[in-house]
């Protein structure tokens, strides 16, 4: 996939992140934190992920409880 196809993509999954789907919203979470067709963000990913398993994803339920378990530790 070339740079520009990966910037296509990410467009998408903000526009359909944006109008609520839960499996955009975790996917654009994974892009955003991976710096993939966006610049890397962190806290922008987390906060997407964390939207989408509020939404009943359960991908992004999990990675948000692996993500807990880290930082209890």
């Amino acid at each position: 996939m070339t740079l520009d196809d990966q910037v296509a993509v990410t467009g998408w999954l903000r526009r359909d992140a944006a109008a609520g789907d839960p499996a955009a919203q975790f996917d654009l979470g994974l892009c955003l934190a991976q710096g993939v067709g966006v610049e890397q963000d962190g806290r922008a990913a987390f906060a997407w992920v964390r939207r989408a398993a509020e939404a009943g994803h359960p991908a992004a339920a999990r990675m948000l409880a692996q993500l807990a378990g880290q930082d209890a530790s």
